[in-house]
């Protein structure tokens, strides 16, 4: 492996067909049950998108956050 390949940011895919999901997908996927989710949500700690009437999950930004982080430690 060269130094432009080790310096490089990769990114996993995700097998999701969108960057939104719902609360309760979110909680699935995560193993959190729906009232953390719930509140996480309402206070700012997991990114989020109002999208008509239903609040959903960004866990596009998510995924780009903890790479991001991994990549400054």
């Amino acid at each position: 492996m060269t130094d432009d390949e080790s310096s490089q940011v990769t990114f996993p895919m995700i097998p999701y067909p969108s960057p939104y999901v719902s609360r309760e997908m979110f909680s699935q996927f995560s193993g959190m049950d729906i009232g953390i989710v719930d509140a996480w949500v309402e206070r700012g700690r997991i990114p989020s998108k109002l999208i008509g009437k239903h609040r959903l999950v960004n866990i596009a930004k998510m995924w780009h956050e903890a790479i991001q982080q991994e990549h400054t430690l």
